[in-house]
């Protein structure tokens, strides 16, 4: 990373393993530098986010429909744990259904930038970075 600063940190909350995996690998070919933490449960996530270690998340990616807390639940319990959600995350909803009903409540959300369709392509998660990390050159590196 050209820019000096620290690495991004991205968090992945899925409860699909493929996914995780998936959009883990495609995270470090497009920022070999970045920290992925991956939790399959939301409540993984929110004890992750309350942490120590979790005070460098920068982005995290979440998905919908997940057992026992849906992706909704878990950003309203997060904006309790990290009031200062909308200052140091980046929350972007992600979801294999196209349920117009989901992006209009991701879109009346104050904390969620923005909702996309998995699984993520590399691009995607290069734009991503790019528009909203410090990652030096992450759309170059993935086109």
């Amino acid at each position: 990373m050209s820019s000096g600063a620290p690495p991004a940190t991205v968090l992945l909350v899925d409860d699909n393993e493929d996914f995780n995996f998936i959009h883990e690998r495609l995270l470090h070919t497009v920022s070999p530098d970045i920290q992925v933490f991956a939790r399959q449960y939301a409540e993984g996530a929110l004890e992750l986010l309350a942490s120590e270690e979790g005070q460098s998340v920068d982005l995290v990616l979440l998905d919908i429909n997940m057992p026992k807390m849906t992706g909704f639940e878990f950003v309203d319990k997060l904006s309790t744990i990290r009031p200062s959600i909308n200052d140091d995350i980046v929350v972007v909803m992600v979801s294999t259904t196209l349920n117009p009903d989901d992006f209009y409540r991701a879109d009346q959300s104050p904390y969620i930038v923005r909702m996309l369709e998995k699984p993520l392509t590399q691009t995607m998660l290069a734009d991503l970075l790019d528009e909203h990390l410090p990652v030096a050159d992450a759309a170059d590196t993935a086109r």
